[in-house]
């Protein structure tokens, strides 16, 4: 009987530590995509140009990055349009490097490795991609029928 208490109190001492729960990785309170729906904050070095934004997806070849625009001339009418959005596809062959919040790597170009890629998924806006619709809707919603392409 003695034996199998002491076997009892040794078993709840080692569960102890499990049961109080050890956090391993970044809390709700620390992690940037916990608190709002956005994207990752993104930027990229293109050239002679920087990108920064958020991650709206990641592609097999691409990042797709919402970012702010710079004032322009408004074709044929003299006047500029305001800064606002839009939407950037930047080719992972294009990219000198770049860095994203809540990731510590730092990246240098080309195609993530996996790890980083499957990081920089889940990070991203819409993690399994925008449907060619919603693509659609979206840069119709900023004044543009397709993603500005960087390094072009």
């Amino acid at each position: 009987m003695r034996t199998h208490r002491s076997l009892s109190i040794a078993a709840l001492a080692l569960a102890a530590p499990l049961l109080a729960g050890c956090p391993t990785g970044p809390s709700a309170g620390s992690y940037a995509v916990a608190h709002s729906p956005r994207g990752v904050a993104t930027e990229l070095r293109v050239g002679g140009e920087n990108i920064a934004g958020e991650l709206l997806e990641l592609r097999d070849t691409a990042f797709v990055v919402l970012a702010p625009t710079r004032a322009r001339a408004a074709a044929g009418t003299g006047a500029t349009t305001p800064a606002g959005r839009e939407v950037v596809l930047v080719p992972f062959r294009v990219v000198r490097r770049g860095r994203f919040a809540q990731v510590d790597e730092p990246y240098v170009g080309g195609r993530p490795g996996a790890k980083t890629f499957a990081l920089l998924q889940h990070l991203s806006r819409f993690p399994r991609g925008l449907s060619a619709e919603n693509m659609a809707r979206l840069l119709a919603s900023l004044g543009q029928r397709e993603p500005r392409v960087a390094g072009t």
